[in-house]
């Protein structure tokens, strides 16, 4: 076999690059490969941070949040163990305390004339949660917003990460077909997870 004289070229380069770099970010998330095969076998995680009371808050604000409709919502697809499983194995110890200090703190913003949140209606649950949501995007948000614009992403994340998120609330194809720039989006009807 004779060696070229010529040094690579720069699309070779370029995909070697993008080779690296996606191999270095599947390195990085396999703390996410487990919490998110924990959520979807189901299993809960004895050694829980939270407390019964935080973890039926956080199912309840899943489920305000991703509600189950023609799909499974956030709770069908096991968001909540999905949280769970990632605070609890996967979150440094001072992430932890921090989310569970933030968790407190807005568990008591969202108390009612000192109801608890889950103990309210759901159309109650629905005014709050919209209240509290609009406060944690503000110029100048309350101390929990952070808490609770974690707790946002990561209800969404583990939500179009999981099965009924990637394959039946987003369009799932394993082999797109052609690329076709100007679709109407009526023709398509869901957004596409691949």
């Amino acid at each position: 076999m004779t060696q070229s004289k010529h040094p690579p070229s720069p699309q070779r380069r370029a995909l070697l690059q993008n080779l690296a770099l996606g191999l270095g970010l599947a390195s990085l998330s396999p703390a996410l490969i487990r919490a998110a095969e924990s959520a979807s076998s189901g299993n809960t995680d004895a050694s829980s941070v939270f407390t019964a009371e935080q973890y039926q808050f956080i199912t309840q604000i899943s489920d305000l949040l991703i509600p189950a409709t023609d799909t499974a919502g956030a709770v069908g697809a096991g968001v909540p163990a999905f949280i769970n499983h990632l605070v609890t194995n996967d979150f440094s110890s001072e992430h932890q305390q921090d989310f569970l200090l933030g968790l407190g703190v807005f568990q008591t913003e969202a108390a009612k004339r000192g109801k608890s949140f889950v103990t309210l209606s759901n159309k109650d649950q629905v005014k709050e949660l919209t209240k509290l949501d609009k406060k944690a995007y503000r110029s100048k948000p309350p101390e929990w917003a952070e808490f609770y614009r974690e707790l946002k992403s990561l209800v969404l994340f583990g939500y179009y990460t999981s099965e009924p998120g990637a394959t039946q609330e987003l369009i799932y194809s394993a082999v797109p077909g052609p690329y076709q720039g100007c679709v109407p989006y009526e023709s398509i009807g869901r957004a596409w997870a691949t």
